[in-house]
């Protein structure tokens, strides 16, 4: 009882709550996987269903993929056949050129290895069938999903987390009757056995109240040997506990007790990348031991100051209604009818979490999954997909304020820059590293699928440029210095294969493709009745991402080679071949030519937006600086249109929003927030939301939730011109608000306020001293602290800060 009361007064001191914006509830169970509601610690992932009789919590640990360390080498020679692919896709024979880039080039393997759940942990309460007021629910502000009834009488309560410190899944289970709890716990590894393959798993209690689920996963590629394991224990206030050997799995048995814990610590024998032999049944004794003796009230507190110093930086108000109470999957059609204005906050504080809870610090960075996968064999093998998919996964990383939780995400570009040096080298005969479509935990970065997808080897200058923007945010030299060697070897890479084009005399990538489309796009595919299928061809030379990607590439190494003072001869370089890239060509339409050739239709709508990466998640084509180019953007994005799988319309929503346009991006918004069947989305084509705020491809994919949360912040603030713009795509549907906590470019942290859609005031919080710029607008007065500023021409306010002040803005 003494635990009970403690927890209770732990919870009482947790962060207000506001229920529009920080809480996921539900008057019923979870009946699909896509309405469980999820917990992480960056490594360790939880879907909890919220059962009464029988409770599955689906685990996930990052590293659980198949195979091993392996080398993906393909048995052609790239090297020698790149001069012939080359020159095939000049002289336009792209069927030829595709023929012998997959001959020569791709991986021996054509895939890659498969991300896959570790088990499920299983509670079951015997004769709690039937039950009364019912709820589940997921509290952002705590991490902490609840579940809550009454059966027979009696009070149950079930409260999960996911713990980063103590790297533990910790249930607490309460009922307001003393020894009224009766349940069984186990762990189920039945979702990682396939019935071909060599995985295998065995569960027993080889220890005094530990249950030990311990297994391996399939072989691929030609490695093998992953070892997992996890262990449960229980913990009780009062009643009996004994193992029950069951035919299939022991389980605990729990009899009369008041309340209990039961605590899941689980691993694998993966080091790095390239090397197994981690000790997971060392690791897990240790942790299991060390989170018994702490207790659930030592390891909550912990959990809650550590998650709370990320959660609590920033809050969104975009004001409610009682349509804003209602159980998460009531609240679509109201927001849809626009009686629920709080929704869009919900979901942005959902992206927010979701990022807390699939990158930490020593973990993965989230895949196309994250963190969280049912399926053995998942959509897309759960890889990292590198087109589009994981850096999205990055883009709210700043500008949501939660930059400390990058480090993954600059661990992974580090170890595939040495994986890539080997590609690099067998294909192109460069130096430097390379990287295309996709990798996985072994950080493959040999091409795979075809050339039609695999032809793009942009990734390694895509990931660089992520490096260097989040320098632009933190001015963290620390961060700069370890960066710069991943960001010198993708531009060597450039450096040595970048080739003139014989008609227009321009740098280009040759063989490229502009990720994942062809001219005429997916309509230009053939399927005939025998399965088969024809496509159009993909690869070429300079499509528009490529070289709008490298222009600002070879500019963010130049700044970084600067900074740090270093490689005087590659920034030359650089300066030298970057107004020899191809411009940016606008079209017959009006349009964004996709590539170099006037080939692009308006009835491509295409999900991939690829040829405007320079609008956005790049800075190149810009309102103010590049209008013209601007406007051809908006052009193919009506061309593309807005309805599309779930991450591409995050991703227009982003695009909408840097080009100011605050309607057609509420637009977007409301059709990502459309709720998906569950049961039918296998016949739907949009993507949209699930019950638990997951995003739907169609099926799952969590990089829509990223790329939302990111579109949102740059609804309210932008920075990628230089001076800070407040409220720069504001819809009327949001004509009172607040926010507090987004960040900027040049280390500043935003708090704004506007009313009857204008801004009215702001703090400015410098966190490096430097000179603030911000455009107001010409018309607007603005005064910092009191006091009256200067406008330029241009409408820019301008003063000077103190690291670590705030400073007081008043808008007329």
């Amino acid at each position: 009882m003494l635990l009970t009361v403690a927890l209770l007064t732990l919870m009482t001191n947790s962060p207000k709550l506001d229920p529009a914006t920080d809480l996921l509830w539900y008057s019923h169970p979870a009946s699909t996987w896509t309405e469980a509601l999820a917990l992480g610690n960056g490594r360790l992932g939880a879907m909890v269903f919220g059962g009464t009789q029988s409770e599955r919590i689906a685990l996930n640990e990052s590293t659980v993929w198949t195979g091993g360390p392996y080398d993906p080498k393909g048995d052609g020679d790239g090297a020698k056949s790149l001069p012939e692919i080359q020159k095939l896709v000049f002289a336009g024979k792209g069927q030829e050129a595709e023929a012998l880039y997959e001959k020569a080039m791709m991986s021996k393997t054509w895939e890659m290895a498969q991300y896959q759940p570790l088990g499920d942990l299983q509670l079951t309460f015997p004769d709690h069938a039937f039950t009364t007021n019912y709820r589940r629910d997921l509290n952002l502000t705590t991490a902490a999903a609840g579940v809550h009834y009454e059966c027979k009488g009696v009070q149950f309560r079930r409260e999960a987390i996911c713990n980063y410190p103590d790297q533990v899944i910790a249930v607490h289970l309460t009922a307001n009757k003393a020894g009224a709890l009766n349940f069984s716990a186990t762990l189920d590894g039945r979702t990682n056995v396939k019935e071909s393959g060599d995985a295998a798993y065995t569960i027993s209690s080889q220890l005094p109240g530990t249950i030990i689920l311990r297994g391996n996963t399939a072989s691929y590629g030609g490695g093998h040997g992953l070892v997992y394991e996890a262990r449960l224990q229980v913990v009780t206030d009062g009643g009996a506990a004994h193992i029950d050997f069951d035919r299939e799995h022991d389980r605990l048995v729990i009899e009369g007790a008041s309340n209990a814990t039961v605590y899941v610590v689980a691993g694998t024998n993966f080091k790095r990348w390239n090397e197994l032999g981690a000790d997971p049944a060392d690791a897990n004794t240790k942790k299991l031991e060390a989170a018994v003796a702490k207790g659930y009230n030592g390891i909550l507190a912990d959990h809650l100051a550590d998650y709370r110093k990320f959660y609590d930086r920033t809050h969104l108000d975009l004001g409610r209604s009682h349509e804003s109470l209602k159980p998460t999957d009531e609240r679509f059609t109201a927001f849809q009818a626009g009686h629920d204005p709080a929704l869009p906050a919900l979901l942005f504080h959902f992206g927010r979490y979701l990022l807390i809870s699939s990158s930490r610090a020593g973990s993965q960075p989230p895949n196309l999954q994250g963190l969280w996968n049912a399926d053995m064999e998942p959509a897309w093998g759960g890889k990292l997909t590198t087109n589009i998919n994981q850096e999205m996964n990055y883009w709210p990383v700043d500008s949501a304020n939660l930059s400390d939780l990058a480090t993954p995400l600059l661990g992974f570009a580090s170890e595939l820059s040495e994986a890539g040096a080997r590609t690099a080298k067998q294909n192109w005969n460069a130096r430097g590293w390379v990287l295309g479509h996709n990798t996985d935990l072994w950080r493959a970065t040999d091409p795979i699928h075809g050339a039609y997808w695999a032809a793009w080897h942009g990734g390694g200058a895509w990931l660089s440029t992520m490096l260097w923007d989040h320098y632009r945010f933190t001015g963290d030299d620390n961060w700069l210095k370890r960066a710069y060697p991943v960001m010198k070897g993708a531009a060597e890479f450039f450096q040595d294969t970048l080739v003139p084009h014989p008609q227009y005399g321009w740098l280009v990538t040759n063989p490229s493709s502009s990720p994942e489309n062809g001219p005429g796009g997916d309509k230009a595919w053939k399927h005939h009745p025998d399965g088969t299928f024809d496509k159009p061809i993909g690869i070429c030379a300079g499509p528009a991402m490529d070289n709008e990607m490298l222009r600002e590439f070879f500019g963010d190494v130049v700044a970084a080679a600067d900074h740090l003072s270093v490689d005087p001869e590659l920034r030359d370089w650089l300066k030298e071949a970057s107004p020899k890239l191809p411009p940016v060509r606008i079209g017959r339409y009006g349009q964004v030519q996709e590539w170099l050739e006037d080939l692009d239709g308006p009835e491509d709508h295409h999900r991939h937006v690829s040829m405007l990466w320079g609008a956005y998640p790049g800075t190149s084509i810009s309102l103010t600086r590049t209008p013209a180019e601007a406007q051809a953007t908006k052009v193919a994005l009506d061309h593309r249109g807005d309805i599309a799988s779930g991450w591409s319309m995050a991703w227009k929503l982003c695009l909408w929003a840097r080009l100011h346009e605050g309607e057609r991006t509420y637009r977007l918004l409301q059709e990502f927030l459309t709720l998906n069947d569950n049961f039918n989305v296998s016949t739907r084509t949009a993507g949209g939301i699930y019950a638990n705020l997951f995003c739907c491809h169609p099926p799952f994919q969590i990089d829509g939730n990223f790329g939302a949360t990111a579109g949102i912040v740059e609804m309210l603030l932008q920075s990628q011109d230089g001076p800070l713009e407040f409220l720069p795509a504001l819809p009327k549907e949001w004509p009172t608000g607040s926010v507090r906590g987004i960040k900027a470019r040049g280390g500043f942290l935003v708090d704004l306020a506007w009313q009857n859609g204008r801004i009215h005031t702001a703090k400015i919080t410098s966190l490096l001293g430097r000179p603030c710029h911000i455009q107001v607008g010409t018309g607007v007065t603005v005064s910092v602290n009191g006091a009256r500023n200067q406008l330029s021409s241009s409408g820019l306010a301008e003063f000077e800060t103190v690291p670590g002040s705030s400073y007081e803005l008043k808008f007329q």
